[in-house]
């Protein structure tokens, strides 16, 4: 789970994007170019739901192309209270992504989305670039397929194995045969 701050500043999440027919990534081609057709909706979890859209002159989805991610802004004012929320992203010929967030007062902790250099479906391993441990893990998903593979708080059912090997991560999985290393997205956080 992401965490971001309810400190009076405005907070940003990176996230890949899957095109809407799933036939791969959503990618810009241009550096701070807008999500054509953006929406962002901020929920805060508190005895209802309550959704905010916010999209306006105040916030943004861009894309970020030195990491390949897009970034969305989510302005200070719509982050009232401690606790979890979420942000969907959505846009035109995009599926829509949903980002679970844990907002608190103060650090305590942040997660960054890191890149994989590999992924192989049929032996159910990602190759990370960087030595990380198991504890470091906090979300690994596919976004293509809606499929969460590993999740650490709370514990998701599925576990991973972690191994260091001349400078990369290995990172075994659960089944993802019927994944497709060729098309399908992963996003993968890490406790920075």
């Amino acid at each position: 789970m992401i965490q971001i701050l309810n400190n009076g500043s405005d907070q940003y999440i990176r996230t890949r994007l899957v095109k809407s027919d799933h036939s791969g990534p959503f990618t810009g081609t241009v550096d701070g170019e807008v999500l054509p057709g953006a929406i962002l909706i901020f929920t805060e979890f508190k005895t209802t739901p309550e959704d905010t859209v916010i999209n306006g002159e105040d916030t943004e989805a861009v894309w970020k192309s030195i990491t390949g991610e897009w970034q969305a802004k989510i302005p200070s004012s719509y982050i009232t209270r401690d606790g979890l929320a979420r942000l969907n992203i959505s846009g035109t010929g995009v599926d829509t992504a949903s980002i679970d967030l844990q907002v608190g007062s103060s650090g305590g902790g942040s997660t960054q989305a890191i890149d994989y250099s590999s992924y192989d479906a049929s032996a159910n391993q990602i190759t990370i670039p960087g030595t990380y441990s198991l504890e470091d893990f906090t979300l690994i998903q596919n976004l293509s397929k809606g499929i969460m593979l590993y999740k650490s708080d709370p514990p998701y059912p599925y576990s991973i194995t972690v191994v260091n090997d001349r400078g990369n991560t290995i990172v075994t999985t659960r089944d993802v045969a019927r994944m497709s290393a060729d098309t399908d997205v992963l996003q993968i956080y890490v406790n920075s």
